[in-house]
């Protein structure tokens, strides 16, 4: 989620664009969010669910879904979803 995704692959380095890397590991993202807002509105609201998917989906399956996680990350289960005390290893090519 991001302002706005860069179009062109700038470093030198960088043998793909963003949006080709997204689409090579199958990354769900969205840009032209108004970042700054979306960190205030948390920020005053607190944690929420939400769901990003490239399809259309059932509000009933939503709801199902989303009952199974938290906003705190904490799974009904008890394991945690996503811990965010410990860095994401991004896939090696």
């Amino acid at each position: 989620m991001v302002r706005e995704a860069s179009r062109v692959a700038s470093n030198w380095r960088s043998e793909e664009t963003l949006d080709e890397y997204l689409k090579r590991w199958k990354i769900v993202a969205i840009d032209h969010i108004d970042t700054r807002a979306l960190v205030r509105h948390i920020r005053d609201k607190g944690a929420m669910r939400a769901c990003l998917s490239t399809t259309d989906q059932r509000r009933g399956q939503r709801d199902r879904e989303s009952a199974s996680v938290a906003a705190d990350g904490e799974s009904r289960t008890g394991e945690r979803a996503s811990p965010p005390n410990m860095p994401y290893e991004f896939p090696r090519r």
